[in-house]
């Protein structure tokens, strides 16, 4: 499965079989998706929906940021988004921990 740009407008690698970054993210959206609209018919903690999109995003991320084809500025091996990514799975963790297992259950 590749996908192999032409266009110099599109900034990847030209004539190059890449991994489809885009379809990867597009159907793990949706997915992620699937599963807050999954939660938010359910009684949960405030907050909860906020802390899982940030961590199933970050892991998304982070883990199609391997296959990407471009160059994205590299700092001990991760790029840029990869540390992002990072940033946002502990602060998903700290979140969780700090304020919202402290949290009521809420009715919607």
């Amino acid at each position: 499965l590749a996908i192999t740009f032409s266009d110099p407008i599109s900034h990847a690698p030209l004539n190059q079989p890449l991994h489809p970054t885009q379809i990867y993210h597009a159907i793990a959206n949706i997915s992620i998706f699937a599963i807050l609209f999954f939660l938010s018919r359910r009684n949960i903690r405030r907050g909860t929906l906020v802390v899982v999109y940030m961590l199933f995003y970050g892991l998304l991320r982070f883990t199609v940021e391997f296959w990407r084809g471009d160059p994205r500025g590299f700092l001990y091996s991760f790029s840029t988004s990869q540390w992002i990514s990072l940033g946002l799975i502990i602060s998903a963790f700290l979140l969780w921990f700090i304020k919202i297992r402290h949290e009521p259950y809420t009715e919607y």
